[in-house]
């Protein structure tokens, strides 16, 4: 898997951007600019990086842990919704397109059902109209909200990247970093993501300062589901234990790191082409149309994509049903569950105490 390396040639155009958000930090420390709670008790999911940490599999682990504590279908979820056209308020619904309320929020709604998912770039507007229309809420899971300086969150958890750690890393354009490491320090708890194990070495390489707990996850690749009308009825093509003989497919993503999707595909898989696109990429009827041509001249028993992907492509559905089009789901989940869990229901129990 190819590694992403800091561009030190870059770091004057870093050091500026570290002065300007130490600026506005300030503005909020001193209050300058002003934060404050809002109507219903927030549990943010974000990171400091930009994407690739796993946001979506944990923004859904939260849901289905806080359900545990407070009850099925009384925790929402509120984006940004990233990619697409408004950004104003929409609740998110099964017949949502990716283009209306950004892929993450459609793929989550297909996941989790039962949560009530909206949007809104303005996450405390968003959360007051949350509440207006479900009052019943009793906890707001925020994906992606932890630079949202705006709003004073109840719980913040950030995702930390066990194969791209923040402490070797440094400030866009210069890195991946889109905040100050030093901004860890207002998080009340991490995770550390994508990782093999517990290893000690893992956790000491995090970046992460100490001041709260933290946990760490495993990413689990589900078996791949049909996705086309075609897929649904014919047989899953299963992967091979040695890739050279196993089933020719196309794999197409438009994530943050398609390299790492694709190169897991390739332990089953032989991949006769790869299509790789930037994160939350919108799909082209022409280059849905190189994908028909690979079918009609290499022999290929299906399309490979990833789950986030797969809500986009419901605009084009016309275009593809008629080939077998597969998606691969994935899941967050904790190496110990059960200490997490009691700090989740505590923590739970406590912000509802105190509102």
């Amino acid at each position: 898997m190819r590694t992403y390396r800091p561009r030190p040639w870059l770091l004057p155009l870093a050091a500026l951007h570290a002065i300007v958000l130490r600026l506005r930090h300030w503005a909020f420390d001193v209050g300058v600019l002003r934060s404050r709670r809002a109507e219903v008790p927030t549990w943010v999911v974000g990171n400091i990086t930009v994407g690739g940490t796993g946001k979506s599999p944990h923004v859904r682990l939260m849901v289905r842990e806080l359900e545990a504590v407070v009850g099925t279908g009384r925790v929402g979820v509120l984006s940004r919704g990233y990619g697409r056209a408004s950004s104003e308020f929409a609740w998110v619904t099964a017949d949502s397109l990716a283009e209306e309320v950004g892929d993450e929020p459609r793929m989550l709604k297909g996941q989790i059902p039962q949560a009530p998912i909206a949007v809104c770039a303005d996450r405390l507007e968003g959360i007051r109209r949350m509440h207006a229309d479900a009052p019943d809420l009793a906890w707001v899971v925020l994906d992606d909200a932890f630079q949202h300086r705006r709003l004073v969150p109840d719980v913040a958890m950030v995702l930390l990247d066990a194969t791209q750690p923040v402490s070797r890393d440094r400030l866009i354009p210069a890195g991946r970093l889109r905040d100050l490491r030093s901004h860890l320090r207002r998080a009340h708890a991490a995770v550390l993501t994508r990782t093999t194990g517990t290893s000690e070495e893992e956790r000491a390489a995090s970046g992460w300062p100490g001041q709260g707990p933290l946990w760490s996850t495993r990413m689990t690749e589900g078996r791949i589901q049909p996705w086309s009308a075609t897929a649904r009825s014919q047989p899953v093509p299963e992967p091979h234990p040695h890739p050279a003989s196993g089933p020719r497919v196309l794999t197409v993503a438009g994530i943050a790191r398609p390299e790492r999707f694709m190169d897991n595909l390739a332990k089953g898989y032989q991949i006769v082409r790869r299509e790789a696109y930037p994160d939350h990429h919108r799909f082209t009827p022409s280059e849905i149309g190189q994908w028909v041509t690979a079918f009609d001249t290499d022999g290929l028993a299906g399309l490979i994509t990833t789950e986030k992907d797969a809500a986009r492509l419901e605009t084009h559905r016309a275009l593809l049903d008629h080939l077998p089009v597969y998606y691969v789901p994935l899941e967050a989940e904790w190496n110990e569950p059960a200490p997490v869990r009691a700090w989740i229901r505590e923590r739970a129990h406590m912000q509802g105490e105190n509102r």
